[in-house]
């Protein structure tokens, strides 16, 4: 994906500059419109240079994030769109032309054959044409329209990643102990520290969550965006968290982009429990509950690409450590991992990964329910429930319909 993304949208970008170029040849102030439009173009070009070198150089050191932003909207989103309009708006107006253009000749065949020949001028009474015609004004809108959406877009973005919500969820869980009803948990999900959760946020983040004085603290990846260089500042974040039972994690694909070894060890290192296909042991409130985290991926590939986080062999590999008669809780990035689990016979997963569909027109409809089975929300099986969390975090400063979210949940034992 990244390789694609590296060759296709500098061809893609240099394309639609040329397009726009040509097409505002003939507009009033034509010199006011190219310079606009190079200076954006230069504005974007730089950003994707300066993002595939960060990556490359695994620097810490970040561009501006209000016009980063701006360059991950128009890479990932408006330019590729744009190009398929216009490829398929050009192509069927070369289509319509060249139709246009076979009739007109036709008629004009016929006509020359039917009608004795008139050398007299034509007769033009055709009213003047306006100073800015219908084409133009359309052209001008395509043109324009682009970026300064990416502008607004970007903006935005920008306001939301400062911002995130407390969803508060009380439901019931199958075999919850009595012992255990009403038991609290604070579900972190999705921090993405770094580009777009700079430390100001991270510590909103840690106030907010400690406010809601949950029992637990329960962590389910995505914890850094990409750099290994954002890690110290986001395990310093959640060692500030408190919790009578403590704070558990599972890793997520962003977390190890750089390094699966370096990251693992590096939470371990700043003291923090992260569960790797492990299992923590607890005692709540007089009752046995274990906390289970996935491993994101196989043991063979260290970027974890396999469909749905490598949840089946994964939890395969958790089951022998499952004891039925305590309250089970598995930590899974990938939400798709709640199928594996609840055959497991676990109560409860928590999932992030899916940023509430991130683009979403309502509840039901937008890019969560296109890529995923479970996308945000609670999800219920006869013997296992499902939360997804939107994640409090941005990779891409962009939402609709899909908040950021810090989620505190309450647990209820299905009476009888």
């Amino acid at each position: 994906m990244v390789r694609m993304i590296i060759i296709l949208v500098p061809l893609l970008e240099v394309l639609w500059f040329a397009w726009a170029w040509w097409r505002v040849r003939k507009f009033p102030g034509k010199a006011v419109w190219r310079g606009a439009l190079s200076a954006f173009f230069v504005l974007m070009v730089s950003h994707f240079i300066w993002m595939m070198l960060h990556r490359r150089a695994h620097a810490s050191v970040g561009a501006p994030p209000l016009t980063l932003g701006m360059a991950y909207i128009w890479h990932l989103l408006v330019l590729p769109l744009i190009s398929f309009l216009i490829l398929t708006a050009e192509t069927g107006l070369a289509g319509f032309r060249g139709s246009r253009y076979v009739v007109r000749h036709l008629k004009q065949t016929t006509s020359e054959l039917d009608s004795p020949y008139d050398d007299s001028p034509p007769l033009d009474n055709r009213p003047a044409a306006p100073a800015l015609s219908r084409r133009q004004f359309l052209t001008m809108a395509a043109v324009a329209t682009p970026p300064l959406f990416t502008i607004a877009a970007g903006i935005g973005g920008y306001r939301q990643t400062q911002g995130f919500m407390i969803r508060p969820m009380e439901f019931d869980v199958p075999g919850l102990p009595k012992e255990l009803d009403g038991l609290t948990i604070a579900h972190l999900s999705d921090m993405h520290a770094g580009k777009f959760s700079d430390e100001k946020l991270l510590r909103r983040i840690v106030d907010a969550t400690n406010d809601l004085r949950s029992d637990v603290v329960l962590v389910t990846g995505d914890l850094i965006d990409f750099s290994l260089n954002d890690l110290p500042g986001a395990t310093d974040a959640l060692r500030r968290i408190d919790a009578p039972a403590g704070l558990h994690m599972c890793e997520g694909n962003h977390d190890l982009f750089e390094s699966r070894e370096e990251f693992e060890n590096g939470v371990r290192d700043s003291g923090l429990n992260i569960l790797i296909n492990q299992t923590e042991n607890l005692r709540l409130r007089g009752r046995d509950v274990q906390i289970h985290g996935l491993r994101w991926g196989s043991e063979e590939s260290s970027r974890g690409h396999r469909q749905e986080g490598g949840a089946g062999p994964n939890i395969e590999a958790i089951r022998p450590n499952i004891d039925p008669d305590a309250f089970s809780i598995m930590l899974a990035h990938h939400p798709h991992a709640f199928d594996f689990a609840a055959d497991a016979g676990i109560p409860l997963v928590l999932s992030g990964h899916t940023h509430g569909g991130q683009f979403m027109l309502t509840d039901d409809i937008g890019a969560g329910p296109l890529m995923f089975k479970y996308w945000s929300g609670l999800y219920k099986k006869p013997n296992s429930r499902l939360v997804v969390s939107n994640g409090v975090g941005n990779w891409l400063p962009l939402r609709i319909n899909a908040p950021a979210e810090i989620l505190h949940l309450t647990l209820k034992s299905v009476q009888a």
